[in-house]
């Protein structure tokens, strides 16, 4: 980050985050799935609250603090890109978890006396046996401030924990500075556990094909071969020295431009993603549209002629020529990427291998939710 960003004037324009609102607008309203919807529609509140602070002047787009009022270190939300929302991570309305805390202690359900009674001693004490049994969790930082003062406060560092203290007042009645309540202790460091089998399952099978990535896969494998065919044809029809381009072709290579062209209907009908080819101004689509007239048996004018002799350079120029060591190993390195399996057909895969993943720890006694049912016997001794 920029040292002397807190120094620049503000950035008061977005167009990156209108494009991104717009397109988030669309998939909210228009994708199939629910879920995609909701949360694109949770991206859509939050990169208007971007376009207001920022037109208000209370964000500050690339400094270190970028919302006006608060420091640092406290966490802000942030959308792709990195656009701060202006809201902390552990604001918003008091969490069920806190207004039960402020019940059992007797306190105003509000976060400023929840605050006040975690620095008593009956508070610290309640944070020190959650620091015992390891029976909380923690979603942003903030919520392992107060923990941290008990820590502090327990290791004898009474001064360092009254600093800290004093940093987090300011902030008491907005920020959540407590831990949520969990029923088990954290699992075992060496343990990784983010979601149910079932859960993985139904989020792989929710993968589709992204557009994007099935657009290059069809240029590379599909239009970039037919091209060098194009290429091919247009360079026989100019015989050795590649000059004549405009020359007259005899029968066979009339025929065989009819059957390139038939080929290249097909493969539009049949490879739909990628619409470059359909460009009159690419190099695929002068020669294509050249073949187009002298098939129809339509003699070519000067501006057709040179348009068609400025492609066949551009294309020698960019790849060299078809059959060269050049071209060839291009084309292959690209044929691997197309070639390549799809996010769906890994996903789909994956699936197969978390059904079997499910099948095995219910047979070894493992729950789809991580649980034991009951333990597998423990393998025999090695002799």
């Amino acid at each position: 980050m920029d040292a002397h960003a807190d120094k620049q004037p503000p950035n008061t324009s977005s167009p990156h985050v209108e494009a991104r609102l717009a397109r988030d607008f669309v998939t909210a309203l228009t994708d199939a799935d629910p879920a995609t919807r909701a949360r694109a529609g949770e991206r859509v509140r939050g990169r208007r609250r971007v376009l207001a602070g920022t037109a208000a002047g209370t964000l500050r787009i690339g400094s270190r603090t970028p919302v006006e009022g608060l420091p640092a270190w406290v966490t802000l939300d942030v959308l792709h890109g990195g656009f701060a929302t202006g809201a902390p991570s552990a604001g918003g309305p008091l969490q069920p978890y806190e207004a039960e805390a402020a019940r059992r202690a007797g306190a105003p359900e509000d976060r400023e006396a929840l605050f006040a009674h975690a620095l008593t001693e009956e508070g610290l004490t309640e944070l020190g046996a959650l620091l015992d049994g390891g029976r909380y969790e923690i979603a942003v930082p903030e919520e392992a401030a107060l923990l941290t003062v008990a820590w502090l406060v327990r290791a004898g560092k009474a001064g360092a924990a009254l600093e800290l203290a004093a940093e987090l007042r300011p902030f008491a009645g907005r920020l959540r500075f407590t831990p949520r309540p969990s029923g088990a202790p954290a699992p075992d460091t060496g343990a990784v556990h983010r979601r149910t089998v079932a859960d993985a399952r139904a989020a792989l099978a929710r993968r589709d094909q992204n557009r994007a990535v099935e657009t290059q896969r069809e240029a590379l494998g599909v239009w970039g071969p037919f091209a060098d065919e194009l290429l091919r044809h247009w360079l026989e029809t100019a015989g050795p020295d590649h000059r004549a381009l405009d020359r007259e072709p005899d029968a066979d290579r009339h025929e065989r431009g009819a059957a390139l062209l038939a080929r290249y209907r097909r493969l539009s009908r049949e490879h739909t993603p990628c619409g470059r080819h359909r460009d009159p101004r690419s190099d695929l689509g002068i020669l294509r549209g050249v073949l187009e007239e002298t098939t129809a048996g339509r003699p070519l004018d000067g501006r057709r002629v040179g348009l068609l002799r400025h492609a066949v350079a551009s294309m020698l120029r960019k790849r060299g020529l078809p059959g060269s060591e050049r071209h060839t190993a291009l084309r292959g390195a690209q044929a691997a990427q197309a070639a390549l399996p799809s996010h769906r057909d890994l996903a789909h895969l994956a699936t197969d291998g978390t059904a079997a993943a499910g099948r095995a720890r219910r047979l070894t006694g493992w729950t789809t939710s991580g649980h034991w049912l009951n333990r597998p016997p423990a393998p025999p001794a090695r002799r």
